[in-house]
């Protein structure tokens, strides 16, 4: 079995603590038992946005009502991992 690094460093401003760890740290890292070769990671931008939004007046004829802006801290805590992480 293996584990990452963890360690403790404080938090800005208090005498509480953040848990930290290293996925990339150590000779056996968990990040290295993933196969690098052919993965990619491709993050929306904002010309996908347009696109997307273009494509859906075109749809409906019209511009949506509501547009909400997701909290990026809670997508990255939501994103699938890799099934040999």
């Amino acid at each position: 079995m293996y584990s990452m690094p963890i360690g403790l460093i404080t938090k800005p401003h208090s005498t509480d603590f953040h848990m930290v760890t290293d996925y990339s740290v150590g000779e056996f890292t968990l990040n290295n038992f993933i196969m690098k070769a052919g993965l990619t990671i491709c993050l929306d931008s904002l010309q996908d946005f347009s696109m997307e939004l273009r494509a859906i007046v075109v749809f409906k004829g019209h511009v949506p009502m509501w547009l909400f802006k997701s909290d990026i801290s809670a997508a990255y805590r939501q994103i699938p991992m890799h099934p040999l992480w």
